[in-house]
């Protein structure tokens, strides 16, 4: 039940951000930050952090290495790219991809 809250709170949060600022509302105080780990069926974790100041995430990938996107406009969810390698959360569920190449996804946990 945690687990479910939890999803919908930042899948709330992070919905009602990209819509705030998709349309010119106000931004979260600088310097916010919500973060998210993402659980992939064999057992792989991605973490990501938002920080909704900056308008990124940093996403530390299963190997280790941390990638900064900047946020980029999506018809639901939210997404991050920087043309290159993107991430997307959508309904609780974390993908990254480089190009057009599935590197993870995964469901978020608490």
């Amino acid at each position: 039940m945690r687990t479910l809250l939890t999803r919908a709170l930042l899948s709330v949060a992070l919905l009602g951000w990209a819509w705030g600022q998709a349309w010119g509302a106000a931004a979260p105080a600088a310097g916010q930050e919500l973060s998210a780990v993402y659980v992939a069926a064999d057992g792989k974790r991605l973490s990501a952090v938002f920080d909704t100041g900056a308008k990124t995430v940093t996403v530390t990938l299963p190997t280790g290495r941390k990638v900064t996107l900047p946020q980029a406009m999506s018809g639901s969810g939210a997404r991050y790219t920087n043309g290159k390698e993107t991430f997307w959360d959508h309904h609780g569920e974390g993908s990254f991809w480089e190009g057009e190449k599935l590197i993870f996804q995964g469901q978020a946990q608490d």
